[in-house]
């Protein structure tokens, strides 16, 4: 007796992509704006840029007063001063804030962006998931197929017992697998959740299929691309800013500071009015300074071209990578996902040229194959991301 079994799964590496006009940009733009992560660094920043605003304040105003009793008048002595630098010391100090505040933001851009990435890769990992759940969910409804065709030439007398509980075996073992996949869909879904600050995403579609398009046509690209938009590569420039400002301020630091007031003196009935003025010369406190901040200002320098040099490394070694998983996903896929592996061995299967034992054993072997396959996509998608991730601020709305 010949099994005509419908077999709609084994064309798994032909499983259709159906195409999903998903809105990433808006779920990953209310994550940037919802994200506590974010807001509580956003607060901090706010903190240390008005902290450093404050280091260009002007001295506390002086209060004195000396109450001397003697005969036969009581004196009195009042003075009211303030003390200041040079003016030139406030501007070179402010130029040096502003520089230290932009650095602040863009620290804060780059842990923006990383919690950006974080949910990217979720959605990436979740459309893998998804992928993996409908290949699973094929292989689940053509073994249960199977086993409603071989119960019934069991219960007929045709086939034995053992072939029947194999199967079952089978199923079992595809089911507790559906069921871990959906644990780690759950864990997705969630993760992106905890990054939208508690929240669930407004319009968001669990079920993602595909893969966002995204292409990089060269190293040179990738490597303009971080100079352009990373945070990080702006910080490093941002820092010889930065250092460069200090040893002006240290500079202007040498220049005089200033003591003003008005002076009060009676004896009796007769008063006396003055004006107080002090100068303070920095001729010891600022030794070495100058040349402290210069080491500062060339030891910036001198990282920056270091981690200039291996970034840009980096990059071209991730580009080749990415290159060369695209050329493996390509030559792979042309005979992995082919159709007819599957219908030779249900042909076969249905002929009685193999014995269900054998059938199963040929099918895993293509199974693994696909999943191996649906791997090297995942990775390639992760490995895509980090090349175009600086891009994510940009298309969140975030320079808006």
């Amino acid at each position: 007796m010949k099994y005509k079994i419908v077999f709609p799964i084994m064309m798994l590496a032909a499983i259709p992509l159906f195409a999903q006009q998903n809105d990433e940009t808006d779920w990953l733009s209310q994550i940037s704006r919802n994200n506590k992560e974010l807001q509580s660094a956003r607060q901090a920043m706010e903190g240390d840029i008005l902290m450093a605003k404050s280091e260009n304040n002007l001295a506390d105003p002086e209060f004195e007063m000396e109450y001397g009793f003697q005969r036969p008048e009581n004196g009195l002595e009042l003075v009211v001063s303030e003390s200041f630098e040079w003016p030139g010391m406030y501007v070179a100090r402010k130029k040096h804030i502003d520089s230290r505040i932009t650095a602040m933001e863009y620290v804060y851009q780059s842990k923006a962006l990383s919690v950006l990435v974080e949910a990217k890769q979720l959605l990436i990992e979740l459309v893998n998931i998804n992928k993996r759940i409908a290949l699973q969910q094929k292989i689940q409804d053509t073994e249960k197929d199977l086993l409603e065709n071989y119960e019934l030439g069991n219960e007929a007398g045709e086939l034995s017992l053992i072939d029947v509980n194999k199967l079952k075996v089978e199923l079992f073992d595809t089911e507790n697998q559906l069921k871990q996949l959906y644990i780690q869909k759950r864990v997705a879904v969630d993760g992106l959740k905890a990054l939208n600050g508690g929240e669930e995403l407004e319009n968001f579609n669990a079920d993602l299929f595909d893969y966002t398009s995204s292409e990089v046509a060269s190293a040179d690209d990738c490597w303009h691309a971080y100079m352009a938009l990373s945070p990080d590569y702006k910080v490093l420039k941002q820092n010889s800013d930065v250092a460069a400002q200090a040893v002006k301020v240290s500079k202007n630091s040498w220049l005089p500071s200033f003591r003003l007031g008005y002076k009060l003196q009676k004896e009796g009935p007769e008063k006396v009015h003055g004006l107080v003025f002090g100068v303070s010369i920095p001729l010891f406190s600022n030794r070495h300074k100058v040349k402290m901040e210069k080491a500062y200002e060339a030891s910036n320098v001198l990282s920056s071209v270091d981690a200039e040099m291996k970034e840009e490394i980096k990059i071209r070694t991730k580009f080749a990578a990415v290159v060369e998983l695209e050329e493996m996903i390509e030559s792979y896929s042309s005979f992995v996902e082919d159709p007819v592996n599957f219908e030779i061995l249900k042909k076969a299967l249905d002929l009685g040229q193999l014995t269900l034992l054998e059938y199963l054993t040929e099918v895993k072997y293509f199974l693994d194959a696909n999943y191996s396959l649906l791997d090297m996509k995942y990775d390639y998608q992760t490995k895509l991301l980090e090349l175009t991730k600086y891009s994510l601020l940009d298309e969140t709305g975030y320079f808006e």
